[in-house]
């Protein structure tokens, strides 16, 4: 038997009798959604995206010096 876990990313599932633990992946306009709700009740002005976070991540991964290959690399770009 199985018993189902909610979290952000997926369910994980972990079997009972063997406790071995699975995850299953949720659809990624989920995450979007979760993602522009968060920006609403912080109260955020501007529109908020995932993209945008990654945006960000990169930015800042420049920023500090990381080569543009690698970031590009890091994003699979």
């Amino acid at each position: 038997m199985t018993s189902p876990d909610q979290t952000l990313l997926g369910t994980r599932w972990k079997n009972s009798k063997t406790g071995e633990q699975e995850r299953h992946h949720v659809d990624e306009s989920i995450m979007q959604k979760a993602f522009k709700q968060a920006g609403t009740t912080a109260g955020l002005t501007k529109r908020a995206s995932c993209y945008s976070l990654q945006h960000s991540f990169a930015t800042h991964l420049v920023e500090d010096g990381y080569d543009i290959r690698t970031v590009q690399e890091l994003q699979r770009h």
